[in-house]
């Protein structure tokens, strides 16, 4: 029997955090999705710098400022100096998960669906209620627009659009230069799982990070999500778009779109329940996706 939730999260207890930097087209695109969703406490965050001071992002906070006039908490943080992708991202969850018991995380080049806001509370109500510290994502290498969706366990925490509890993100740091990364992972059994050549993969991106923290910020939460024995939630088709591939203002998406990333196939679908065949499912998709990123 499926143990009852008595107090589910409410959207009260949960800050929305919108990213962006340069790019006011997309920004735009993202506050007329989240427009359409229930939020109460929304944050946008857009980094400093010559490049994202103009008239554009001039005109978009004040199109965002009179769409969120009448939210219960609205801020809009546009930063004087850049931070650099690493450092604003991750200051930006910290700070918002100092005023709120969970987090929502959307860049501004990630198409979100109907139900994303909806979808992502739900995953972190079964967090809550089994008990489970992880990430729940909204990305999935597999799409279908139609199809009814369910919830799988993942040993990776996707992030193009994805939620935490403060108590998943308290032990994050993307600095890795002084962590025995090897030594770290030695007793994490969603780690010794991984097939070798996984292991060699994603030994190689830790390294990297150890040595160069400010190239990305992700590598870093996979690492933690590995060392800690996250059980992750992501669905098992696609609730988000990544729209940021073939664009030169992009810090990791300056290149082709990979095949297993579209913007057209995203499910509407609200998720509530987990798929009966979850280990099936997730090592599926999650080697599908594992041998492509």
């Amino acid at each position: 029997m499926v143990k009852k939730l008595e107090t589910p999260i409410s959207i009260t207890e949960v800050g929305v955090l919108l990213l962006g930097f340069n790019r006011p087209e997309l920004l735009k695109k993202r506050v007329n999705e989240i427009y359409e969703s229930k939020v109460e406490n929304l944050y946008i965050s857009i980094d400093g710098g010559s490049e994202s001071h103009t008239i554009e992002i001039d005109l978009l906070k004040q199109y965002a400022q009179k769409k969120f006039s009448k939210l219960h908490c609205f801020n809009l943080n546009h930063h004087k100096d850049n931070l650099g992708l690493v450092r604003h991202i991750t200051g930006e969850i910290s700070n918002v998960l100092t005023k709120h018991q969970y987090i929502i995380v959307i860049e501004d080049d990630v198409k979100i669906s109907i139900n994303f806001i909806s979808n992502m509370i739900n995953g972190l109500n079964i967090h809550k209620r089994d008990d489970l510290i992880g990430i729940v994502s909204g990305f999935s290498p597999i799409h279908f627009k139609h199809l009814q969706n369910k919830w799988r366990k993942s040993r990776y925490p996707y992030i193009w659009g994805w939620a935490c509890s403060k108590a998943a993100w308290q032990s994050y740091t993307y600095d890795l230069s002084k962590v025995d990364i090897e030594q770290k992972l030695l007793h994490s059994k969603s780690w010794n799982r991984l097939m070798p050549s996984q292991k060699i993969k994603w030994l190689g991106l830790f390294r990297n990070v150890q040595v160069n923290p400010l190239v990305t910020w992700d590598s870093q939460l996979v690492f933690l999500s590995y060392c800690k024995d996250f059980i992750n939630l992501a669905p098992i088709f696609s609730i988000v778009g990544n729209e940021g591939f073939n664009d030169s203002r992009a810090i990791h998406t300056k290149g082709k779109k990979p095949k297993f990333v579209t913007t057209l196939n995203v499910n509407h679908a609200i998720i509530t329940k987990k798929s009966k065949y979850l280990n099936t499912i997730s090592n599926f998709v999650d080697k599908f996706w594992m041998n492509d990123f």
